[in-house]
């Protein structure tokens, strides 16, 4: 559990040197820090939420296994094969089936998939980030320097490190704020 917690802390300086805008406002970065029990609830989430995550891509590993399987050249030939045979021996079957195996597959992506959809899931929350790289974009404002507030704004949305461990309010907020800037 250190080691995660020690990990968090690495990213969150790699993630904040990523985005911000450099300028005379570049020291409001300082002020950013992890909120008190948030490690725990990150930790937390990512131990529950993150595991369930880890299953269903699992799940889905499974099923497209299954399908690259019976979608194979080899097994489709083996069933045209058999259904040939079936039909020649008087057995019954249908040839139809060979029509059918002749399409070219299904390239499954169920895993990753899954995998993207619950990317939230397995994220701690980096909505302090976001709000301290909004800091620095309201002192761009305050300084009338709108066009390095917009990109401030438009970096944190820029950083898929940053942007897809977001809340839905964080994000709206961001977009809400660089259309003011836009506006005004």
């Amino acid at each position: 559990m250190l080691f995660l917690s020690i990990a968090c802390s690495h990213h969150e300086k790699t993630f904040i040197q990523q985005t911000y805008i450099v300028g005379n406002c570049s020291e409001q970065i300082k002020a950013i820090k992890l909120p008190y029990g948030q490690n725990f609830i990150d930790i937390s989430k990512q131990a529950t939420a993150g595991s369930v995550s880890v299953a269903i891509a699992g799940v889905g590993a499974v099923t497209d296994a299954f399908v690259i399987i019976l979608t194979s050249p080899v097994t489709k030939i083996t069933l045209c094969v058999m259904t040939i045979s079936a039909v020649l021996s008087g057995h019954g079957g249908n040839s139809d089936i060979c029509n059918y195996l002749s399409d070219p597959g299904y390239n499954p992506k169920l895993a990753q998939k899954a995998l993207d959809k619950t990317k939230s899931w397995r994220c701690p929350n980096l909505d302090y980030i976001s709000e301290g790289l909004r800091n620095v974009a309201t002192c761009y404002v305050d300084q009338n320097e709108k066009a390095k507030a917009k990109l401030q704004l438009e970096s944190i949305l820029k950083n898929k490190q940053i942007s897809q461990c977001l809340s839905k309010n964080e994000t709206d907020r961001i977009q809400q704020e660089i259309q003011k800037i836009a506006k005004n």
